[in-house]
């Protein structure tokens, strides 16, 4: 008869005279896919429709630490700031040695590795913002989040560019999806009989540098708000 058989965190059947092996790696491997499952783009902006416009920001603030913590420095939120700062001085003397040539080319390319990253989620974060300001930024005491979220998806799917582009419809899905069908059009583009695609391109990229504009302008002044009794840096 299978008995059960428990270790840490991981909970096993196994049948007598088996010995179940659980290898290291692997235990490494499930903190990081919790960490970005519970930090996709689907999960932050589902959590951001259903909180108070009180706690809005500092949600927000907190799946901007978090995320990048843990997916792009790989540790716990809890042990590092927004940016590690990795000092040669602080090497423990168990580990392999390195000269502070190699450390300081060493931190450049971590530098500019975050320049790549640091593209990728300003990009996320900006559809997880538009996704959620218009549904949990909503005022005390309106409507309950399903009510405003169903009255949202109804003016996006009426709007048109300019309502999507400045108005309360703004989204990144039909911005993606664009990008997407135009990338796949690939040398056609070269035809002169697509010459619309061109005119849509250049109408989706003037709804980009609006987009970066008010996302930037109002994620900033938030967060340096949320910020000012708590070190972003560590």
């Amino acid at each position: 008869m299978p008995q059960k058989w428990e270790s840490g965190l991981n909970l096993f059947w196994i049948r007598p005279g088996q010995m179940a092996v659980q290898h290291s790696d692997e235990l490494n491997r499930r903190p990081d896919r919790a960490w970005r499952q519970f930090y996709a783009p689907r999960q932050m902006t589902a959590a951001l429709r259903r909180i108070s416009k009180n706690d809005y920001w500092g949600m927000f603030r907190n799946f901007l630490w978090y995320r990048w913590s843990a997916v792009v420095e790989g540790v716990h939120p809890m042990t590092a700031g927004f940016l590690r700062r990795k000092h040669y001085a602080s090497r423990q003397p168990s580990v392999a040695r390195m000269s502070r040539t190699e450390h300081i080319l060493r931190e450049i390319w971590r530098f500019v590795r975050y320049i790549a990253l640091g593209v990728r989620e300003f990009f996320l974060l900006q559809q997880v913002y538009f996704a959620s300001c218009s549904v949990g930024l909503a005022g005390e005491g309106e409507d309950p989040w399903e009510v405003r979220f169903r009255r949202w998806r109804m003016e996006v799917r009426r709007s048109r560019w300019f309502g999507r582009t400045f108005g309360r419809a703004a989204h990144r899905e039909w911005l993606n999806a664009f990008w997407k069908r135009y990338a796949r059009l690939e040398w056609k583009l070269l035809l002169p009989h697509l010459w619309v695609w061109h005119l849509k391109a250049f109408s989706c990229a003037t709804t980009e540098v609006v987009y970066a504009i008010r996302f930037s302008t109002v994620v900033l002044v938030q967060l340096l708000r949320q910020s000012r009794n708590i070190g972003f840096l560590g």
